[in-house]
């Protein structure tokens, strides 16, 4: 889905196909992303004033950071040499959220990612920033799944994450997926850049 001319804006999400391997493959084997697209990752825009300059905050490598715009765009990319990210916004009901979301943000730069996908603020991956940010109260937590959908069986690729972790695959722990959030009802997708060339933020 595209809108012609449309524009990006402050809280909007970006999510993403980081392509890193069997682990994103596992992510995005256990919750289908929007239209079936393969979402692994998801990040909030954000404008610096200061500065001038667009950055997405997210939970990647070791920790919370803002990456500018133009850096999160760089890759992975399609056949077409097109970013493999689609682009959500709240519905317009919620945008008052977005302030105190980018705020959150702001202040949790350098937190430690959560490799472990456990409950709680002391370390964070992607999704759950993006949670915490915009409150559990429009993002509540789900079961969190770490087994094929179509047998019982765990995908391989987390059972040798958990197992270097030392320590149980936390099924059914409460959490969030960067998939499972394409779908949020309260999130439209309004722009798969796959489709058509970039787009320029609207500030």
């Amino acid at each position: 889905m595209s809108r012609k001319g449309f524009k990006m804006r402050e809280g909007d999400l970006l999510f993403k196909d980081l392509d890193c391997g069997i682990l994103c493959q596992a992510i995005e084997g256990v919750t289908a992303g929007y239209g079936g697209a393969q979402i692994s990752h998801v990040g909030l825009l954000d404008y610096k004033e200061l500065s001038g300059q667009w950055v997405v905050h997210e939970a990647i490598g070791s920790a919370v950071q803002s990456t500018p715009l133009e850096d999160f765009f760089k890759g992975p990319l399609d056949n077409n040499n097109k970013p493999k990210i689609l682009l959500g916004r709240l519905t317009s009901k919620h945008c008052g959220k977005i302030p105190q979301a980018l705020n959150y943000c702001n202040q949790k730069i350098g937190t430690p990612y959560d490799n472990a996908y456990l409950p709680g603020e002391e370390k964070l991956y992607c999704s759950e920033l993006v949670q915490y940010a915009l409150g559990k109260e429009l993002i509540p937590s789900m079961p969190m799944v770490f087994r094929h959908p179509h047998n019982p069986y765990y995908f391989e690729a987390w059972q040798d994450h958990f197992r270097k972790l030392e320590m149980e695959i936390p099924e059914s722990k409460p959490g969030t997926n960067p998939g499972a959030l394409s779908r949020h009802p309260e999130i439209d997708i309004l722009h798969i850049f796959g489709e058509l060339d970039g787009l320029t933020p609207n500030k």
